[in-house]
C-alpha cells in the first residue's frame, strides 16, 4: 500500500500596514455547512458562539438578510435572544450539526448604515454565552443582465431596454462570432430605435427570433450589419419569411462597413476613430457615440483606410480612442486639417482608456454605470445600448477582478446602481460585488490594492497571503473562514508588517477547500474600506505516475506543471501518468529513441524543499557537472517496489541525504530547493510560472545497456 503524505496548510495574511488594530470577525453560514466543513470544523473557533452572519466588518446589501450565528455543541439551549441594533428579533433554528452545533438566525430588513448584532444564549446547565459583532449595509446595488450565451445575453439586454412588446421601430442584427462589423453598430441601433441582437453567418438563433418577434412589429425593418460573408443570404431570406424586410449595411471589409453604417447614421460634427482590429477601444466609445449620435470609424494602426478618409471630410471634431500602440502617430497626422480638432483619449490599458472616455464625456457623478468584460466583446457590444439609454458610461474590467481604473471611477462616483452585462464567465460574482464595495466605500476609504497570491487563484496550499491597502490605513480588522466556518485567527503587527494567522490543519488529498478573508480598513480620517479575498485550496495527489509497480510522487509541495519527455537513458521506463490536480502534458519528441514519457520535468516553487520522489533506499548521492559546465546535485534511489531499478532525481540545491538513508516518497526532504538553470529548458516554454525552476525525475532499469555519454 502506498504511503500518502498529509499536507500541512497554514494560512497567514501579511498586511503591509502601520498602526493595526485586531478585531475578530465571521461570515454568513451556509445551509450545508455541516457537510462541507469537516476539515474546517477541526479548526473552528473555540468560542461557544461562532461563524456569525453577516461577517463582522463586512459589507452587505440593505435588504432582507439572515442575521445569526452557530452555537457550539454543549448543553441543550434553553433560550436564545438575538438583538439587532438593540431591537430583539424573532429567531429560528435552521440547522444542527454534530461538529458545529446549532444555527440560530433571523431574517432582518436592514437599512443602509452600520449595524450591531448581539446573540445571547442560555443553556439547560445554567451557563450562558454572548457574542456581539458589527457590520455595514449599503443601498448601492448591482444588477446583472445575462443569458446562458452571448445570444441570450443580447436578448436580456433588449428586454431591459425595450420592456414593452412591439416598442421598437427597427432591430439591428450583427454577427455574434466576430466583432469587426459590429463595432460601429451601437449608434445605428439607437438612431433607428431598436435593440442590437446577434446571429451567426448562416444561423438565426431561436432566441433571437423570439425576441425579434416580441419587440418588433411584423413588417418593420431589420438592419443587417456586414456583407453576406458576415450574415448570409439564407439568413436574409429567413427574415423575409418571418415578415421582416432586411436592409443590408455592409462593405468589402470592416473599414467600409463602418463607413457605410456611418453614412446612414445622422451625426453632428464628431466622430470617434479606433483601431479596427481591437474591440476594446471601440467598446469604450460606443456608449458615447450611441448616446450622442456620433460615428465610430475604424483604422489600421499606421494607415488611415480610404473608406475612413472619405467619411471624415466633413467632420470638424475627431476623437481618437486608444494609445499610439492602437492608433499610430501617422494616422493622427493624417486626420489633421485646418479648422479640425483632433483629440486623443487613452489610458495605460483598455480599462484605463474606458475610464478616460467616461471622464471626458460623462458627468462626474452619474446615477448609474454599466460594466462589461474587457476580455471579450459581445456582452459589451449589446450592453452599450442599455447604458446609452440610461445616459450612463460603460466601463470595462477583467472577468475575475475589478480593474484598478474601473475601481477608481466607481469609488469616486459612488453610483447608486450599476449594471453588469454578461454571465459569471464574463464577469464573476466576486468582481460584481467588488464594484458594490467600491461604490459603498467611496473616495478616501482604504482600497485593497493587491494581494499575493492573486485573489481567486487555486493553490495546492497557502502559506502567506500578502495584502496591500491604498492609502495606508490607521487600523485593520481581519476575519478568516475555511469552507464557510470561522477559524481562530490572530492579527499581530510589527512595525509596518502584520500577519493574520490561522490554525494549522491537514486537508485531505484531492480535497477542495474555500478560504475567505474579510478585511475592514479604517483611514486616519475615519473613512472605512471593506474588502474580501478568496482563494481555493485544491491539494494535488502527490502520486503522479507509476511504472512497474513503482509509485512516483511529486518532489515538491507546490508544483505548477508536470512535463513528460524523452529520457537520454535507453533503460528509462515509460511513466504511466495518474490523474492529479496538477497540470500535466507530454512534450514534443527530443528524437532520443526512448518513450515520450520516460522522464518528467516538474516545475516547482523555488521556495519549497525538494522531496524524495519514491520510497526506498539511497544508492548514490552527490554532485556532477551538467552539460560539462554547470554544477548540479543528483540522487539515485533503489525503490522498494523494484530494488534492482534506479530512480534518479536532478537539479536541486543542498543535498540532505546520503548513501544508505531511507526515504519516503513525497515526504522525506532531500534538498533545500529546486535549482534554477542558466538556460531555457523545453518545459519552460509551457510553464506559466516563468521564474520557477524544474526538477528532473526518471525511473531506469540499469541492466539495459545505455548509449555512450558525453564524457562529463
Amino acid at each position: 500500500m502506498s504511503q500518502r503524505p498529509r499536507r500541512r496548510m497554514l494560512l497567514a495574511a501579511g498586511l503591509l500596514l502601520a498602526g493595526l488594530t485586531p478585531l475578530t470577525g465571521a461570515s454568513a453560514a451556509t445551509e450545508d455547512a455541516g457537510q462541507a466543513s469537516r476539515v474546517a470544523a477541526a479548526a473552528t473557533s473555540a468560542a461557544p458562539i461562532h461563524t456569525p452572519a453577516p461577517a463582522p466588518g463586512s459589507l452587505v446589501f440593505a435588504t432582507a438578510t439572515p442575521v445569526g450565528a452557530w452555537v457550539a455543541p454543549g448543553a441543550a439551549i434553553r433560550s436564545a435572544v438575538l438583538l439587532v441594533d438593540d431591537v430583539p428579533v424573532l429567531t429560528t433554528t435552521t440547522a444542527t450539526d454534530p461538529a458545529l452545533g446549532t444555527h440560530v438566525s433571523a431574517e432582518v430588513d436592514l437599512s443602509p448604515g452600520d449595524h450591531v448584532a448581539r446573540l445571547r444564549v442560555e443553556r439547560e446547565d445554567a451557563s450562558s454565552d454572548e457574542r456581539t459583532w458589527a457590520f455595514t449595509a449599503t443601498d448601492h446595488t448591482v444588477g446583472r443582465l445575462a443569458g446562458a450565451t452571448r445570444i441570450e445575453t443580447a436578448v436580456e439586454v433588449s428586454r431591459a431596454t425595450f420592456p414593452v412588446d412591439r416598442s421598437a421601430t427597427t432591430v439591428t442584427l450583427a454577427r455574434a462570432d466576430d466583432f469587426a462589423d459590429a463595432l460601429a453598430a451601437a449608434p445605428l441601433a439607437v438612431q433607428y430605435g431598436g435593440p442590437l441582437l446577434l446571429a451567426y453567418p448562416d444561423d438565426l438563433p431561436a432566441a433571437t427570433i423570439d425576441e425579434l418577434q416580441r419587440v418588433l412589429p411584423v413588417g418593420s425593418n431589420v438592419n443587417l450589419v456586414g456583407g453576406p460573408a458576415a450574415l448570409g443570404t439564407d439568413l436574409e431570406d429567413r427574415l423575409h419569411d418571418l415578415g421582416y424586410p432586411a436592409q443590408r449595411i455592409g462593405g468589402d471589409d470592416r473599414f467600409w462597413t463602418a463607413a457605410m453604417v456611418a453614412e446612414v447614421t445622422d451625426t453632428g460634427d464628431h466622430a470617434f476613430v479606433v483601431n479596427g482590429y481591437r474591440f476594446a477601444d471601440a467598446l469604450a466609445a460606443s456608449t458615447v457615440a450611441a448616446r450622442d449620435g456620433n460615428w465610430i470609424l475604424l483604422t489600421d494602426r499606421d494607415r488611415l483606410p480610404e473608406a475612413t478618409r472619405g467619411m471624415i471630410d466633413g467632420v470638424d471634431r475627431i476623437t481618437i480612442v486608444g494609445g499610439e500602440a492602437a492608433v499610430g502617430a501617422q494616422v493622427e497626422e493624417a486626420l489633421q486639417r485646418p479648422g479640425r480638432t483632433v483629440r486623443r483619449i487613452a489610458g495605460d490599458d483598455r480599462y484605463a482608456t474606458a475610464a478616460a472616455v467616461r471622464e471626458a464625456f460623462f458627468p462626474a457623478d452619474p446615477d448609474g454605470i454599466g460594466i462589461a468584460s474587457g476580455a471579450d466583446y459581445p456582452d459589451a457590444l449589446t450592453g452599450a445600448l442599455h447604458a446609452a439609454a440610461g445616459g450612463h458610461p460603460l466601463l470595462l474590467t477583467p472577468p475575475d477582478r475589478l480593474a484598478a481604473a474601473t475601481d477608481a471611477v466607481v469609488r469616486a462616483d459612488a453610483p447608486r446602481s450599476m449594471s453588469v452585462y454578461g454571465g459569471t464567465a464574463a464577469i464573476s460574482d466576486h468582481t460584481a460585488r467588488s464594484a458594490v464595495v467600491a461604490a459603498a466605500n467611496g473616495h478616501g476609504a482604504p482600497r485593497l490594492a493587491g494581494a499575493t497570491p492573486a485573489p481567486g487563484s487555486v493553490r495546492p496550499f497557502l502559506d502567506d497571503v500578502a495584502v496591500v491597502f491604498d492609502p495606508t490605513p490607521a487600523s485593520v480588522a481581519a476575519y478568516a473562514e475555511v469552507d464557510g466556518v470561522e477559524v481562530v485567527s490572530t492579527l499581530t503587527a510589527s512595525g509596518e508588517a502584520a500577519v493574520v494567522a490561522l490554525p494549522t490543519f491537514e486537508p485531505e488529498v484531492e480535497a477542495r477547500h474555500d478560504v475567505r478573508l474579510v478585511l475592514m480598513a479604517t483611514a486616519a480620517g475615519g473613512a472605512v474600506g471593506h474588502a474580501e479575498v478568496r482563494f481555493t485550496v485544491l491539494v494535488p495527489d502527490p502520486l503522479f505516475a507509476t511504472t512497474g509497480g513503482v509509485e512516483v510522487f511529486l518532489p515538491s509541495r507546490e508544483v505548477e506543471l508536470i512535463g513528460f519527455h524523452q529520457s537520454n537513458h535507453d533503460g528509462a521506463q515509460q511513466l504511466d501518468a495518474r490523474e492529479t490536480a496538477t497540470r500535466m502534458l507530454t512534450m514534443d519528441s527530443r528524437y532520443r529513441g526512448t518513450g515520450l514519457r520516460s522522464a518528467a520535468d516538474i516545475v516547482a516553487s523555488p521556495d519549497e524543499p525538494v522531496l524524495s520522489p519514491v520510497t526506498g533506499t539511497v544508492l548514490r548521492a552527490g554532485s556532477y557537472v551538467l552539460y560539462c559546465d554547470h554544477t548540479d546535485h543528483y540522487l539515485v534511489i533503489a525503490p522498494d517496489a523494484q530494488p534492482s531499478w534506479e530512480v534518479k532525481l536532478l537539479h536541486f540545491h543542498d543535498l540532505a541525504v546520503t548513501r544508505g538513508d531511507r526515504v519516503v516518497g513525497g515526504q522525506t526532504r532531500v534538498g533545500s530547493a529546486p535549482r534554477t538553470l542558466p538556460f531555457t529548458s523545453q518545459v519552460d516554454r509551457y510553464s506559466s510560472e516563468r521564474d520557477w525552476p524544474h526538477v528532473h525525475v526518471e525511473v531506469v532499469d540499469p541492466n539495459v545497456p545505455d548509449r555512450p555519454g558525453r564524457g562529463c
